[in-house]
């Protein structure tokens, strides 16, 4: 059975207008393929500074009992839930840049917003995504939310009928393998974190 919630004129416009000053208000950045997002972070980046130029919102994403990830010598994880940021950190520094909604932007030099969702602006979004990216090394099936993937040499793009759901940027062959099984955007960004803050206090 469905409820519906009565709410006065006044009351829904401001809830309204609320919402849409905050989507307005919100960050949006420029993702460059090829090295990451400028003012967030970039592949090879070590985590200290990626906790300098975003010192607000990360949580410690923990990897100790992760096999997959053992197996790539990723070492730590740093989330950002509140942008749909995701990352991994091997010694080198960052490997794995993993991005989701809410995260607000656009792939630099394609016309691809992240992560709008809705109808393709030309064809289905696998062509459109194949037009503006180019000719995928090969394709996924059956990812999260019935998602497909295409796989270039600078990472990965999710995406089903409603458009773009995660966006992957890494280097290394060994990391595409683990994103052919994982791969699409997940419910809940992080399963297991633990407060960055916290972290840094108990080490």
């Amino acid at each position: 059975m469905v409820k519906f919630i009565y709410m006065p004129p006044l009351i829904k416009k401001l809830v309204l207008g609320f919402s849409t000053v905050v989507l307005a208000n919100a960050p949006s950045y420029e993702v460059s393929l090829f090295t990451g997002i400028n003012r967030l972070v970039k592949l090879g980046d070590p985590l200290s500074i990626t906790r300098k130029q975003n010192p607000q919102g990360s949580e410690k994403i923990s990897v100790s009992d992760t096999d997959e990830l053992k197996s790539l010598k990723i070492e730590e994880g740093l989330s950002y839930p509140g942008m749909g940021l995701k990352i991994y950190y091997r010694h080198s520094g960052a490997a794995l840049i993993i991005l989701q909604e809410p995260f607000s932007g656009k792939i630099r030099s394609k016309k691809i917003a992240l992560f709008p969702f809705g109808p393709s602006p030309l064809g289905t979004w696998e062509e459109y995504l194949i037009k503006e990216l180019g000719i995928p090394d090969f394709t996924v099936t059956g990812g999260r939310l019935n998602s497909k993937a295409l796989f270039y040499s600078w990472g990965d793009i999710s995406f089903n009928a409603m458009g773009p759901n995660q966006l992957a940027l890494y280097r290394d062959s060994k990391i595409a393998k683990y994103r052919e099984k994982n791969f699409g955007r997940e419910l809940q960004i992080l399963p297991k974190t633990e407060a960055a803050g916290d972290a840094q206090e108990s080490n």
